[in-house]
């Protein structure tokens, strides 16, 4: 890692993964890029990375298992393939730069991307964790970085994308909060168990479930419009992590055949709403005088 040139995302600074990891910054590697300290093009990709890292929103990943991985045996988290898809765009859009495209393909690389997380390794051993194994775990990310030396460089912050926030506040959204309250207060049950329990054979209910539910409550009371965006994103987070346990452990043909059909339904319900908010957002600036751009 010392002179290695790495493109990471890491860790919110209060994720249960800082106190289990043993590594310096516990990350998430998006790209290796080989010798930094032969690659002439360090500044140009540091600024690449820079100026791509404002479109990608904070982001969380499901972790499918806790396990070892390659020769030195290194403890990782591994991850779902359930990858948010601006994830996805965010290393293309890297790949697509010249200076990163010819690093990265100067050097032998694994044909597919599995994203994982570090925890240690056998001289280094990771901490226990506490972690319920029949729970649910995700890692929440929110900067992304260029190492070029002993987890040493530049960090980037990544915040919530302004196009959404500012038709968040349009009169458009305003008027949709009607109808999310309703989706919002006809889903899920109030008081269901989810994440880690606290201990066995209590009903006890984790601090995502409690956010989860006062934000629900809230959105059934006010209007989705009272909720904050990290609210909206814990409720919404949630919401989805307890759809992906029912599909779990399916006990008949009927449930598997469900369990693809629902696939198929989420991903068609995110391009539907995809163009939804893109509809939204340019009436929102049509009205307020702002002309549309061209993409």
């Amino acid at each position: 890692m010392a002179s290695n040139l790495v493109i990471v995302a890491l860790p919110a600074e209060g994720d249960d993964v800082w106190k289990v990891s043993s590594e310096k910054k516990p990350h998430l590697t998006i790209l290796f890029l080989g010798e930094a300290m032969t690659n002439p093009n360090v500044t140009k990709i540091t600024e690449t990375v820079k100026d791509y890292s404002q479109h990608l929103d904070p982001f969380s990943l499901l972790v499918d298992h806790r396990g070892f991985l390659g020769d030195d045996e290194a403890d990782v988290l591994f991850f779902t393939e359930d990858i948010p898809w601006k994830l996805y765009d965010f290393r293309s859009m890297l790949l697509g730069n010249q200076e990163i495209s010819m690093a990265y393909n100067a050097i032998p690389q694994h044909q597919k991307w599995k994203p994982h997380l570090t925890l240690g390794y056998p001289e280094t051993p990771a901490h226990p964790d506490d972690w319920d194994p029949m729970g649910t775990q995700y890692v929440s990310f929110d900067r992304i970085a260029v190492w070029y030396g002993d987890y040493e460089g530049p960090e980037f912050t990544l915040t919530e994308s302004p196009k959404l926030k500012e038709f968040e506040e349009s009169p458009v959204a305003v008027g949709w909060a009607d109808k999310v309250g309703d989706m919002i207060a006809h889903y899920g049950v109030k008081g269901m168990k989810w994440g880690r329990r606290k201990s066995e054979g209590t009903s006890a209910v984790s601090d995502d479930a409690a956010r989860a539910s006062a934000a629900k409550d809230k959105a059934k009371k006010e209007g989705p419009q009272a909720l904050s965006n990290k609210e909206m994103r814990d409720l919404v987070t949630r919401m989805q992590l307890e759809q992906q346990l029912k599909s779990v452990t399916p006990s008949s043909r009927v449930e598997r055949g469900a369990k693809f059909t629902g696939k198929l339904v989420e991903r068609h319900a995110n391009r539907q709403v995809d163009a939804l908010v893109d509809y939204g957002i340019n009436k929102a600036l049509e009205g307020a005088g702002v002309k549309k751009k061209r993409r």
